[in-house]
């Protein structure tokens, strides 16, 4: 225990040194200046480590894995731990990283993965007992952000699958849940998947 406080204190002193917030703060990696994905995926791998794997840690480490192109091994951070079965954030982000890497289907089954009955019981009861906000709320993202993305994602893997009737409902639902999802929006538009109404509606809001 001692040895990891005084790993942990050197290593805020060398985030301080580098101009970055202290370890409670992850949302450093988030913001590395010129795009600093290598740098940001040591730190990821350093913070993750001292704080024993905690699953948010897990999470950005996996957000860093993602952005140098390491989708298998983001994919494998969030799902060898079982993250993407609990945290929705990370069932979106294990999920585009198998879209990235082009494997549509196993991508689409990770996004209609059912949420085992255990799991939401138990964040009742948490709830219940203690009036705790949903995990991801602290990982600075909404439900219904992430509920878009989810849906926005599952819209693009249809369209790789040339699916164009479910690409076209998902790609509506991102909106109706996020009014400011303009991706889906422009992939609407841009595919011809609206209705001449449809489109008027919808683009009466973004003028």
């Amino acid at each position: 225990k001692t040895e990891d406080r005084g790993a942990e204190q050197g290593l805020n002193l060398a985030i301080g040194h580098c101009g970055w917030p202290s370890l409670s703060a992850p949302s450093f990696l988030l913001d590395l200046e010129e795009q600093q994905y290598q740098s940001a995926l040591f730190w990821a791998d350093k913070v993750a480590s001292l704080s024993h794997e905690e699953p948010q840690d897990i999470y950005w480490l996996a957000q860093c894995l993602y952005l140098t192109a390491q989708y298998h091994r983001a994919a494998h951070a969030l799902r060898s731990r079982k993250l993407d079965k609990l945290y929705e954030a990370c069932r979106y982000l294990a999920a585009r990283c198998h879209y990235a890497a082009k494997e549509h289907q196993q991508a689409l089954d990770i996004l209609d993965m059912e949420e085992p009955i255990n799991k939401r019981l138990f964040e009742k009861y948490l709830k219940d007992e203690s009036g705790l906000k949903d995990p991801s709320s602290d990982w600075e993202m909404s439900q219904s952000s992430i509920k878009s993305s989810i849906c926005l994602l599952r819209g693009k893997i249809y369209d790789a699958l040339d699916n164009r009737t479910l690409a076209t409902y998902s790609y509506k639902e991102a909106l109706k849940l996020d009014v400011y999802c303009f991706e889906a929006f422009d992939l609407l538009t841009s595919h011809h998947m609206l209705t001449a109404q449809e489109g008027l509606k919808t683009w009466v809001f973004y003028v």
